[in-house]
């Protein structure tokens, strides 16, 4: 869905973390039943869309 362009990275990031709050971050995504985490990013810039990378 998302190579064919009906669905960006960005619907599916449900928490944002700097990389100081990793441990955080990892504590979000291990109870993800309880606080609805489906995609936790740490840190870096948001994208709206997966490229593919060449080798």
């Amino acid at each position: 869905m998302m190579a064919a362009g009906r669905l960006t990275a960005a619907e599916l990031v449900t928490h944002t973390f700097e990389l100081d709050a990793m441990e955080e971050a990892y504590d979000i995504f291990g109870r993800a039943a309880d606080t609805a985490a489906l995609k936790v990013v740490l840190g870096g810039k948001h994208h709206d869309a997966v490229l593919p990378t060449t080798a």
